[in-house]
C-alpha cells in the first residue's frame, strides 16, 4: 500500500542553539496532525525530525544538532552513508572504494522517514588511505538562521 503525505507550513517560532542541540520551535502542533518522527524540510530540503509536539507547537530536532544521525544515500549509484549532525553536518562510514564525489546529491534512506527526500550536495570528499571509511562535507543551500517557515511532511 502506498503512504499518502499532507504538506503543511509552519512558522519557525525561535531557535534553541544551546548546547549544541540546534531545535526549533514552530507555530503548529498535535492539533494541526503534526507528530513525533514528522520529517521537516525547508526549500524542498530534509531538515530535520519533529522531536516533540505539543498541543499548539512542535520541536524539531534539525541536521545541525550534534546528535543528529540518520542512513543516508548519495549519488545515483545510491551510496550508503551516514549523515552526522552538527554545525556544519557531514557524511561518515563512506568506505574507501565508493565513487562519491563533489556536486553527488544526497537523499533519505532511513526507514523512519520517506524516502528519497533531499538533503543536500557533496562538497567535499576527505578519504585517508590508513583509514578504510571517509567522510565528505555537504553543500545545503542555506544556514540554520534562515528558516523562518519549514514545511512539515504528515502522514495522513
Amino acid at each position: 500500500s502506498r503512504q499518502s503525505f499532507k504538506n503543511s507550513y509552519a512558522f519557525v517560532y525561535s531557535y534553541y542553539p544551546f548546547n549544541l542541540k540546534q531545535e526549533l520551535l514552530l507555530g503548529m502542533g498535535r492539533k494541526d496532525g503534526v507528530a513525533v518522527g514528522d520529517p521537516v524540510v525547508f526549500h524542498g530540503l530534509f531538515v530535520g525530525k519533529i522531536k516533540e509536539a505539543f498541543e499548539a507547537t512542535a520541536l524539531v530536532q534539525t541536521i545541525f544538532d550534534s546528535r543528529f544521525e540518520s542512513a543516508v544515500r548519495v549519488g545515483e549509484a545510491g551510496i550508503d552513508a551516514l549523515l552526522k549532525g552538527g554545525d556544519e553536518p557531514k557524511l561518515i562510514l563512506i568506505t574507501k572504494d565508493s565513487r562519491v564525489n563533489p556536486g553527488d546529491s544526497i537523499y533519505s534512506a532511513a526507514p523512519d522517514i520517506p524516502y528519497g527526500i533531499p538533503i543536500g550536495q557533496v562538497r567535499e570528499v576527505r578519504i585517508d588511505d590508513n583509514n578504510p571509511l571517509g567522510e565528505a562535507t555537504l553543500n545545503l543551500g542555506y544556514t540554520f538562521r534562515e528558516m523562518r517557515v519549514v514545511e512539515i511532511i504528515i502522514d495522513k
